[in-house]
């Protein structure tokens, strides 16, 4: 039980020591907090965790369907495939309270163009109400009704049950009205809604309504849609592949599994803090003679020597033996790459070889550009984050290699080492070698989603790090690239 839980972490990590980071050997001194002071604040990261898993269980899902004539097999599938999608939910989310809603949708000249079951907690009620629909309609254009769909989504009680995990699950074939989201060659309304509505402004109501918006693309006529909207609203709508319809339960299950996760990162953010606005990327590839290699001080965190210092009871500063020197590494202007907290920018080291360093985000203040940063923490704070990160791989990193130990050959794991850099010109950030050329994959995340895909081997690892470490630990949020070899080589894990 979550309670169960929130007592066994609490009673083991209340008197634990923190390790501190050795000092810069040329200007700051380190902040030293007290053990009564670290176990104060663990208590109140673990206590934030433990009530931001219970809101995000709380789960509005609703169902937005193109219910025109070529869509029978999709509206099957929702039908009998939902008590499936329930039932694993459940299983992987066992605090989960769930309502369901549907939107059902036409064309205009439909005689019923959209219908809607507002949200309920009965199962049966919404399979009954989705075997009613019959796909039908839809004129003799392509485009259908999507703005009277989102119309009626966003006058839905988004916030019954007080949910804070809150989903449209979108599926259709063809687009909404209007050249702007459309290359259809028939369209009876080229300039969009024919009663006015504006589509960007419906989708963003939904944004501000804190709904996460999944569409099913059935074809590659609504793939400009949501590019268009995206690039509107910024990486909004997130886009899944739904054409087999055998596979629309296990992508709409792991889609809202990924969906709770984001409102629990969401919800466990640092009290009061500000959502971050994207920052500017660079695809191209930097220039490294006219980029200044700059100084740097170099943390970096050693592997544990054994397993035993990975268990409850551990001396905790076994985790955080640092090696301490100084380098020099250039760092491109630009980020090729961002996530919710951090950004990524290509780097090379002193030696010649391709790093990567990333720092966190912060809001750059008036008449400052946006694309450099350190979260507007101080130095210390923002210099300990950094080298918390390390010490995560580096654990991943040790347990990585002695589950390879316990196979006889064939696939490994293994985790980029992430060193700590700051330096007069550099703000703090976690600098380690460049991925190799491949198809990089996030595989789950850190409260048990899994891809449907996902190798059994990285599945055999999680589990793994739990056993060999009595429970102590799990190192979870696996993503990288698959390697030549034929084994996986990950990067930013948790633990």
């Amino acid at each position: 039980s979550d309670r169960g839980f929130a007592e066994h972490v609490l009673s083991d990590c209340a008197d634990a020591p923190v390790a501190e980071a050795p000092p810069d050997p040329r200007s700051a001194s380190a902040v030293v907090r007290s053990s009564a002071e670290a176990g104060t604040a663990r208590r109140e990261v673990i206590g934030r965790v433990i009530e931001a898993y219970e809101q995000a269980e709380r789960l509005n899902v609703c169902f937005v369907v193109d219910c025109t004539g070529s869509m029978s097999r999709h509206i099957d599938a929702v039908k009998t495939q939902i008590r499936w999608i329930v039932h694993e939910l459940r299983a992987r989310l066992p605090s989960m309270q769930l309502h369901l809603a549907f939107v059902g949708y036409r064309d205009h000249c439909d005689a019923c163009r959209v219908e809607v079951l507002p949200f309920t907690r009965s199962v049966d009620e919404f399979r009954d109400f989705v075997a009613g629909m019959r796909a039908t309609g839809g004129g003799g254009d392509g485009p259908e009704d999507v703005h009277g769909a989102l119309e009626k989504a966003c006058e839905l009680d988004w916030s019954i049950n007080d949910a804070a995990t809150r989903v449209i699950v979108h599926v259709a074939d063809f687009p909404a009205h209007g050249t702007r989201y459309n290359d259809c060659p028939r369209d009876s309304y080229p300039g969009g809604d024919p009663r006015g509505l504006d589509l960007e402004v419906l989708v963003r109501q939904l944004r501000d309504l804190s709904v996460q918006y999944v569409f099913g693309h059935i074809t590659d006529h609504t793939q400009k849609m949501t590019r268009v909207l995206n690039e509107a609203l910024g990486d909004y709508i997130e886009d899944k592949d739904m054409m087999d319809v055998e596979l629309v339960a296990e992508v709409v299950t792991a889609s809202l599994q990924s969906s709770v996760a984001s409102t629990v990162s969401t919800l466990t953010s640092s009290p009061g803090a500000e959502v971050l606005p994207p920052v500017v990327l660079s695809d191209a590839a930097p220039d490294w003679e006219s980029i200044d290699a700059e100084e740097i001080v170099l943390q970096e965190v050693r592997r544990v020597a054994d397993i035993s210092s990975l268990r409850a009871g551990s001396d905790a500063s076994l985790t955080r033996q640092v090696d301490q020197r100084i380098a020099t590494v250039s760092i491109a202007d630009l980020p090729f790459a961002q996530g919710e907290s951090r950004v990524a920018r290509h780097a090379l080291r002193g030696d010649g070889s391709a790093a990567v360093a990333k720092h966190f985000k912060r809001r750059p203040e008036d008449g400052e550009e946006d694309h450099d940063g350190d979260a507007g923490l101080p130095f210390a704070s923002t210099l300990d984050a950094h080298l918390t990160l390390s010490e995560v791989s580096a654990v991943a990193g040790f347990l990585a290699e002695a589950f390879n130990a316990t196979r006889e050959g064939g696939e490994s794991i293994h985790f980029l080492a992430s060193a700590t850099a700051h330096g007069p010109n550099v703000v703090p950030c976690n600098l380690e070698d460049a991925l190799p050329a491949g198809e990089f994959r996030r595989f789950s995340n850190n409260i048990g989603w899994w891809e449907p895909d996902a190798p059994r081997l990285l599945m055999e690892f999680t589990r793994f790090t739990h056993e060999a470490t009595g429970g102590h630990l799990m190192v979870v949020d696996l993503q990288g690239v698959r390697t030549e070899e034929g084994g996986w080589l990950l990067t930013d894990p948790c633990v």
